[in-house]
């Protein structure tokens, strides 16, 4: 596992995640490598697994995994963590896809419609779609009965809706919201995991070694030229340090 113990390597990837965040949109845009995904991979499976047992399954510390989690709700790559809660259990056992075709398909009557859907509770998934249809609707209800009443407060008493067609579902073979993420890996530019994790240790090491101070100059006799190449070792180290501060930036 590797983590920012260093106090010179945390104050250098502040500063480089400062300058790179200080640029573009309010909500900003971000570049996941392998091991964000194998994170979201497992938070997909059950958000609630503690982040030290993501750590280790990913090969990274808690407080890593934590920075990664939180950049990722920040970008928006996590839309929201909630609960999923099975219908059939709480009584609402019956789900409908309902295709629905408006008369007019302006601006303002179309957002009309995407607000009414949006604040019905029945309707779980609302997408505005191509095609004859123009929505597409999934609904959980009790009864058929309660279907029956939520088609004539939605469609028969919306002057817009054209007409509807209802499709019952006899079984729920497969229901969820996961996103597939293992074609994703091949696009990421920080390697894989196993190669960042060989390299990671050496760049530390080579930090470290380039944080050592300078030996003492023999005598006096020699302290300007000393005090020269001791000056453009410091600016050669700056620079080095820089460069190996924007590597682990990139690919923490």
């Amino acid at each position: 596992m590797y983590d920012e113990n260093c106090a010179c390597i945390r104050w250098y990837t502040l500063q480089v995640c400062f300058v790179r965040s200080s640029f573009g949109e309010d909500q900003p845009r971000i570049a996941l490598d392998s091991f964000d995904l194998a994170i979201l991979k497992i938070l997909q499976r059950d958000n609630a697994t503690p982040q030290r047992t993501i750590g280790d399954a990913v090969n990274l510390s808690a407080p890593a995994v934590q920075r990664r989690i939180k950049r990722m709700e920040e970008a928006g790559v996590i839309a929201g963590n909630c609960a999923i809660v099975d219908p059939a259990k709480v009584g609402q056992p019956i789900t409908i896809f309902v295709e629905v075709e408006v008369v007019s398909e302006t601006a303002e009557l179309i957002d009309a419609a995407k607000a009414e859907f949006s604040a019905t509770p029945e309707v779980q998934q609302c997408y505005y779609v191509t095609g004859e249809a123009d929505f597409i609707l999934v609904i959980v209800v009790a009864t058929m009965a309660d279907y029956e009443a939520l088609t004539r407060r939605l469609f028969f008493g919306n002057n817009n809706v054209k007409k509807f067609r209802t499709f019952v579902a006899m079984d729920r073979v497969k229901v969820g919201l996961t996103v597939p993420l293992e074609a994703s890996v091949s696009t990421l530019d920080c390697g894989s995991g196993r190669a960042r994790r060989a390299s990671l240790p050496r760049a530390y090491s080579r930090l470290r070694r380039l944080l050592r101070p300078p030996p003492s100059p023999p005598s006096s006799a020699g302290t300007l030229r000393s005090g020269s190449v001791t000056t453009s070792a410091s600016f050669g180290k700056a620079s080095t340090l820089f460069g190996i501060a924007m590597a682990l930036t990139k690919c923490s």
